[in-house]
């Protein structure tokens, strides 16, 4: 059911770069044998289809990357809590300073290690920060808490918020919603996460916090 939705979702945002390249064909068609077409609009035109392709390329690419993480094999191996708590915040530090957004780290790690695939928890962060950078005004939050049996990274941005749609859509693949600009986001960042989540016995949760912006928090199994 879950591959069954993600290729209806991939399918429906195909439709709209292979309409609008038909467009374009059908132009080039029908105006260049009558040369009704100066050779700047017809370079125009011709590097607009190649946009086009690029996208489609790495829409491609991204249904690739779902199927490799579907197969993804979890493999825990004990980390100690320090060392992971300085990757998190090295890794936080790089992607809130190329936006100039401000950050914080809470942490309340009650293990001096944990049991987790390290691979999936740095990857479920970097989509958790990469989205909070997208929509936060200016500050974000991180909070990292462990104990014996989990393992939660906690994400809150001061941006907008979730709607009511996205709070029950946005885990979905290739949902971008209404309010996301026309660029190269696919809107699978959450839906990466919550699979990742899911896979490492955990969840994904979202919601909004007292102040306004948005609260995503990634719990993982601690198998230790």
């Amino acid at each position: 059911e879950e591959r069954k939705r993600v290729n209806s979702a991939f399918a429906h945002d195909l439709r709209t770069p292979v309409t609008v390249m038909k467009g374009y064909a059908d132009m080039l068609q029908n105006y260049m044998p009558t040369q009704k077409l100066s050779r700047e609009k017809e370079i125009q035109t011709v590097s607009k289809i190649r946009n086009h392709i690029n996208r489609l390329e790495q829409y491609i690419e991204s249904m690739s990357a779902i199927q490799k993480l579907e197969d993804l094999e979890v493999n825990p191996v004990s980390t100690d809590s320090s060392a992971l708590i300085s990757e998190i915040k090295e890794a936080a530090a790089i992607l809130c300073s190329e936006h100039e957004k401000h950050f914080s780290v809470d942490t309340a790690v009650h293990t001096n290690a944990v049991s987790v695939d390290r691979n999936i928890l740095l990857q479920i962060f970097e989509n958790l920060i990469a989205n909070a950078v997208r929509f936060s005004k200016s500050t974000i939050r991180i909070q990292i808490k462990a104990d014996a049996d989990t393992v939660c990274l906690c994400v809150s941005d001061d941006g907008r918020g979730f709607d009511g749609e996205e709070l029950e859509m946005a885990k979905k693949p290739y949902y971008k919603g209404e309010n996301t600009s026309a660029d190269m986001h696919f809107g699978l960042g959450l839906y990466i996460c919550n699979l990742l989540c899911e896979k490492h016995g955990g969840t994904c949760t979202l919601a909004n916090g007292g102040d306004g912006g948005a609260v995503v928090t990634a719990q993982l199994k601690n198998y230790s």
